[in-house]
């Protein structure tokens, strides 16, 4: 392909270019991305969780408690599905325009000086909260926050659903009247909803099955019911749910004690080499597996003597001996289900000295030349797996980094946008790599590669569960690379909502966000200050051009664009704006009252406003109203 590509962020206004250069996705988007913007991929997740999900006892009182104060806080046992309480007791309240957003505790390491951001609640908000990710506070520091959360909640007319763990509750006795507990609900129920989501019809047998007669954990019911459509899968012909649920079962526990006999018996290091590379490449073609293990062999010093080739077992007896096989295309496969990520888990834990050896090998296997898309990314999936804990997920981070600086290949930089992809959809690591991103975002020098990366990262991911992390992410690049991919991400997403706005607006205006005044917010200001926006009522029948706060900004917005840009890159927003001065009357004094007001301390400026007001079609609307406020902003009375 000789023509360049664009990547695009979709907002309400339809697509936006967002510059030239490749575009890098985190996975498989549908032909329309208007169906997959933040927005939407958020409503598709209420949605599919609302369908599996199980109404646990104490929903109802927390649902009455939330109705009446407008915040409830959680508690319940570990595993009793708290997150997925919270965002339907909400989305119950909410039509289905309103977004319902996380309000992200802020890492006390970080430049923040208290653990919440009252600024990210806006009026009408939908907002759950996490209280056990405490972010390093203390739980004194968090206490201390209550009171202003619930008095800016009702302030704001907003909803908030906080969630505290099991035993926090003693340690914040006055906030008892709203706290609620919630129980875990039947496994078999939960089991079953998803079983039938999956297609499987209603069953009787759930007693029976192993997974629930061991109380297994609410969060293993997704992964295990996917190994059970394996399963199905495997046993072309036969028809035998409960064989399913037991394969899938002695999957999901592991094979710990089949894969320790297994290596135990592998006593050459090219047998186990083929091994850990089945499991790390499982589903890759047998060429790819068994090159793939030749280099693995060379990371760890082992010696080969290529005159022995012809004395080696042929590849199949090699695999059999590792109870793998090759499937009619030539794929390797184990033949016991989830043995694959049993031995993967096993050479990790149990030979750490391999660690390193095992990142150089993926970044030399990653480069090979036959392998395909589909097997780079299982092979990222797969490696990143193992390292998606607190230990080792700098191995992640430092691997996306190297991936991300100026002079990388194509696959390297989509290697890191999956390798960020895997971090930020893990509970326990997202915030890791959100902090990575942040860090990123504020550094000097920020490569056009990683630039991509970012802007990928934060309209396909972090948009969707945290949209004012990303925007704040987005803001910074766009600062440091004017013009670039991250401005139009950035103005694409600040138009999203009206809060998305409202916090846009705050950043580029409230002058103690950033002690350095950056030559790109101008720029940046006039692409979101959209007059149609700013007035359209919305579904609460009131637009951002009514409060008073955002019309105080939209003035110093202005004031910055009239001292900073030339007459010619203005003149379309201003033309814009009394274009709808002349046909709204409802907001024609608020939109003109923001443009004199930011030209106040210029009169070569407000001269110019007054010459637009009277061009063309404009002047019998807004002239006369015009000109009686620039008279007014400079002081002249007439007797």
């Amino acid at each position: 392909m000789t023509e360049p590509s664009f990547s695009q962020f979709i907002g309400p206004r339809g697509p936006v270019n967002s510059g030239t250069g490749p575009q890098y996705n985190f996975g498989p988007w549908p032909t329309d991305p208007r169906r997959r913007s933040p927005r939407r991929q958020a409503t598709d997740h209420l949605r599919e969780l609302a369908q599996r999900f199980v109404y646990p006892a104490g929903f109802g009182k927390a649902r009455d408690t939330l109705r009446r104060y407008r915040t409830v806080f959680l508690y319940a046992p570990h595993g009793s599905g708290k997150s997925a309480a919270a965002q339907l007791l909400l989305r119950e309240l909410a039509t289905p325009d309103d977004s319902i957003l996380q309000l992200q505790v802020q890492d006390k390491d970080s430049d923040h000086y208290r653990p919440i951001d009252f600024t990210h609640i806006g009026d009408g908000d939908y907002v759950w909260l996490d209280l056990a990710d405490t972010g390093g506070w203390s739980r004194s520091e968090i206490r201390n926050e209550f009171a202003e959360l619930r008095f800016t909640v009702g302030q704001r007319a907003a909803y908030l659903v906080a969630i505290l763990g099991d035993q926090e509750m003693r340690f914040y006795p006055e906030i008892t009247n709203y706290c609620v507990r919630i129980d875990r609900p039947s496994l078999q129920e939960v089991l079953q909803r998803h079983l039938r989501m999956a297609g499987f019809p209603a069953s009787e047998s759930m007693e029976e099955l192993d997974f629930t007669r061991q109380n297994g954990p609410l969060g293993g019911v997704p992964e295990y019911v996917q190994l059970i459509i394996e399963a199905k899968e495997r046993a072309i012909g036969k028809d035998d749910f409960l064989e399913w649920c037991a394969i899938a079962y002695q999957a999901l526990t592991g094979s710990g004690i089949e894969v320790q006999d297994l290596i135990s018996k592998q006593t050459s290091g090219t047998s186990r080499a083929l091994l850990l590379t089945t499991a790390m490449l499982h589903g890759a073609h047998a060429d790819i597996v068994d090159q793939a293990a030749g280099v693995l062999l060379r990371k760890v010093g082992h010696s080969l003597d290529d005159s022995s080739l012809l004395e080696r077992p042929a590849l199949d007896l090699r695999l059999h001996d590792i109870q793998a096989e090759r499937d009619s295309t030539g794929n390797v496969h184990f033949k016991i289900l989830g043995f694959d990520s049993a031995v993967r888990s096993y050479f990790w834990t149990h030979i750490p000295d391999l660690r390193k050896p095992l990142r150089d090998w993926l970044e030399v296997v990653l480069e090979t030349d036959s392998i395909k898309q589909t097997e780079r990314d299982n092979l990222i999936k797969n490696f990143a797996a193992l390292c998606l804990t607190d230990r080792y997920s700098s191995i992640l981070t430092d691997l996306a980094e190297k991936y991300t600086g100026q002079d990388t290949k194509d696959t390297q930089i989509a290697a890191a946008a999956l390798i960020l992809q895997c971090g930020l959809r893990t509970d326990n690591c997202g915030r890791t790599f959100r902090r990575k991103i942040y860090d990123w975002s504020t550094s000097q020098n920020i490569s056009d590669r990683r630039e991509a990366v970012i802007v990928a990262a934060c309209r396909q991911e972090i948009a969707t569960t945290h949209p004012d992390e990303a925007l704040v992410r987005l803001h910074h690049v766009a600062r440091r690379k004017k013009g670039g991919e991250a401005h139009q991400a950035l103005v694409a997403l600040a138009s999203i909502d009206r809060r998305s706005l409202r916090q846009m607006l705050g950043r580029l205006t409230d002058p103690e966000s950033d002690a350095r005044r950056w030559d790109a917010d101008p720029a940046i200001f006039l692409d979101i200050a959209d007059p149609v926006v700013l007035t359209d009522p919305g579904e609460r029948n009131r637009p951002l051009m009514a409060e008073r706060a955002a019309i105080g900004q939209l003035v110093v917005g202005w004031r910055l664009v009239f001292t900073n840009l030339a007459y010619e890159i203005w003149l379309p927003c201003v033309r814009r704006w009394l274009e709808r001065a002349a046909v709204d009357e409802r907001h024609r004094h608020s939109l003109l009252d923001v443009l004199v007001g930011g030209g106040a301390n210029s009169p070569d400026v407000l001269a110019c406003l007054y010459a637009i007001a009277r061009a063309g079609a404009l002047s019998n609307a807004i002239s006369d109203l015009a000109l009686e406020k620039i008279t007014a902003a400079q002081g002249v009375k007439f007797a």
